[in-house]
Protein backbone atom coordinates (compact mmCIF):
# COMPACT_ATOMS: atom_id res chain seq x y z
CA UNK A 1 0.00 0.00 0.00
CA UNK A 2 1.34 3.44 -0.84
CA UNK A 3 0.84 6.64 1.13
CA UNK A 4 -1.44 8.15 -1.53
CA UNK A 5 -4.12 5.50 -0.87
CA UNK A 6 -4.91 7.00 2.55
CA UNK A 7 -4.39 10.62 1.52
CA UNK A 8 -7.65 12.61 1.92
CA UNK A 9 -6.82 14.43 -1.32
CA UNK A 10 -7.09 11.14 -3.21
CA UNK A 11 -10.43 11.25 -5.09
CA UNK A 12 -11.12 7.62 -4.19
CA UNK A 13 -11.39 8.73 -0.55
CA UNK A 14 -13.96 11.45 -1.28
CA UNK A 15 -17.30 10.35 0.22
CA UNK A 16 -19.15 12.65 -2.19
CA UNK A 17 -18.01 10.66 -5.23
CA UNK A 18 -20.01 7.56 -5.94
CA UNK A 19 -18.11 4.82 -7.72
CA UNK A 20 -19.73 1.82 -9.29
CA UNK A 21 -18.14 -1.48 -10.01
CA UNK A 22 -18.24 -2.33 -13.68
CA UNK A 23 -18.03 -5.84 -15.00
CA UNK A 24 -15.59 -6.32 -17.86
CA UNK A 25 -16.62 -8.73 -20.59
CA UNK A 26 -14.62 -10.69 -23.11
CA UNK A 27 -16.70 -9.69 -26.12
CA UNK A 28 -15.66 -12.83 -27.98
CA UNK A 29 -17.68 -14.82 -25.42
CA UNK A 30 -20.94 -12.92 -26.04
CA UNK A 31 -23.40 -14.48 -28.46
CA UNK A 32 -27.13 -14.88 -29.16
CA UNK A 33 -27.50 -11.10 -28.93
CA UNK A 34 -31.09 -9.90 -29.29
CA UNK A 35 -31.62 -6.25 -30.20
CA UNK A 36 -34.87 -4.33 -29.81
CA UNK A 37 -35.94 -0.80 -30.56
CA UNK A 38 -34.56 -0.70 -34.10
CA UNK A 39 -36.54 1.93 -35.97
CA UNK A 40 -35.83 2.80 -39.62
CA UNK A 41 -36.48 6.45 -38.81
CA UNK A 42 -33.44 6.32 -36.48
CA UNK A 43 -31.11 5.44 -39.35
CA UNK A 44 -28.13 5.77 -39.31
CA UNK A 45 -27.72 6.33 -35.55
CA UNK A 46 -30.34 3.88 -34.19
CA UNK A 47 -30.38 5.77 -30.87
CA UNK A 48 -33.45 3.89 -29.57
CA UNK A 49 -31.96 0.43 -30.11
CA UNK A 50 -30.89 -1.64 -27.13
CA UNK A 51 -29.70 -5.13 -26.25
CA UNK A 52 -32.61 -7.05 -24.71
CA UNK A 53 -30.82 -10.35 -24.13
CA UNK A 54 -27.57 -12.14 -24.81
CA UNK A 55 -25.54 -15.11 -23.64
CA UNK A 56 -22.12 -14.88 -22.04
CA UNK A 57 -19.98 -18.00 -22.11
CA UNK A 58 -23.05 -20.07 -22.89
CA UNK A 59 -25.21 -18.70 -20.04
CA UNK A 60 -27.98 -16.09 -20.27
CA UNK A 61 -26.76 -12.68 -19.12
CA UNK A 62 -28.38 -11.11 -16.07
CA UNK A 63 -30.30 -7.83 -16.24
CA UNK A 64 -27.35 -6.06 -14.64
CA UNK A 65 -24.96 -7.51 -17.23
CA UNK A 66 -27.31 -6.47 -20.04
CA UNK A 67 -27.50 -2.98 -18.55
CA UNK A 68 -23.69 -2.79 -18.50
CA UNK A 69 -23.56 -4.06 -22.07
CA UNK A 70 -26.04 -1.38 -23.17
CA UNK A 71 -23.71 1.29 -21.78
CA UNK A 72 -21.25 0.34 -24.52
CA UNK A 73 -22.77 2.28 -27.42
CA UNK A 74 -20.25 0.88 -29.92
CA UNK A 75 -21.23 -2.69 -29.03
CA UNK A 76 -24.94 -1.85 -29.29
CA UNK A 77 -24.46 -0.12 -32.63
CA UNK A 78 -22.51 -3.07 -34.04
CA UNK A 79 -25.18 -5.45 -32.73
CA UNK A 80 -27.82 -3.38 -34.54
CA UNK A 81 -25.85 -3.53 -37.79
CA UNK A 82 -25.39 -7.29 -37.39
CA UNK A 83 -29.10 -7.82 -36.77
CA UNK A 84 -30.25 -5.88 -39.85
CA UNK A 85 -27.75 -7.43 -42.25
Amino acid sequence: MNEFENDPRNPINDPMIEYKEVEVFDYDDIDNVEVEGIMPSDYPDFVDAFISSADYRGEPMTEKQIETLNEDSDFVYNAVLNSIN
